[in-house]
């Protein structure tokens, strides 16, 4: 005699609202309303700022490649006499950046700073089909303040989340034939949206 496994209350809540005809259109219409926050904020930061702090991050780290490059060090004398307090200026990042800001110091136009990983993380977001509950979850990650400064400074955070974003499809299972549950899709999502939102979040 099989069995019968019946849905908890959680994933009978659950199958209602991702059930309901309301649910993509609620969703959609936050996305799209904290989508337009985003711009707002973008005008007024961008009508605020001074020319020169326009990627400010990435021409800092062009100035440390171009000293090492030259046969100087990547990072300040003072940072390598041992414990110091952080200033701007100070180069934070490990010597492998070098892979990255090598190529625009050779004279890589400068737009592909922003426009490839972006263009990476767009694109595994859109591979990955997250579920519509996500959608705001994403777009309000996108509106902090936080968020904002990286891509307007040009901040190398930017790369890290691409990376992670395109490590998130190396990472997947290899059984994708099968049919996936409420509970394991949740999950998930709510991994994808940390890996997304983790470096933006808590870099320097």
């Amino acid at each position: 005699m099989e069995r019968v496994i019946r849905p908890t209350a959680r994933e009978r809540l659950a199958r209602r609202v991702t059930g309901s005809v309301w649910y993509r259109p609620v969703a959609l219409g936050l996305t799209l309303g904290l989508l337009g926050l985003l711009a707002f904020e973008l005008a007024i930061v961008a009508g605020q700022m001074q020319p020169a702090s326009a990627g400010v991050d990435f021409h800092q780290y062009l100035a440390h490649t171009e000293r090492w490059l030259a046969g100087g060090s990547l990072y300040l004398d003072r940072q390598l006499q041992g414990p110091y307090a952080i200033v701007a200026g100070d180069s934070l990042y490990p010597p492998t950046i070098l892979y990255l800001t090598i190529p625009f110091v050779l004279g890589l136009p400068e737009i592909l700073w922003w426009a490839i990983p972006i263009t990476i993380i767009v694109g595994m977001s859109a591979r990955h089909r997250p579920a519509p509950w996500t959608w705001p979850v994403m777009a309000a990650m996108l509106a902090t303040p936080r968020a904002i400064e990286i891509v307007l400074y040009g901040n190398p955070v930017m790369w890290a989340s691409a990376a992670l974003a395109a490590g998130s499809i190396a990472s997947r299972s290899g059984n994708d034939s099968a049919v996936p549950s409420p509970r394991s899709t949740t999950l998930r999502s709510i991994r994808r949206c940390f890996l997304m939102s983790f470096p933006a979040s808590c870099a320097g």
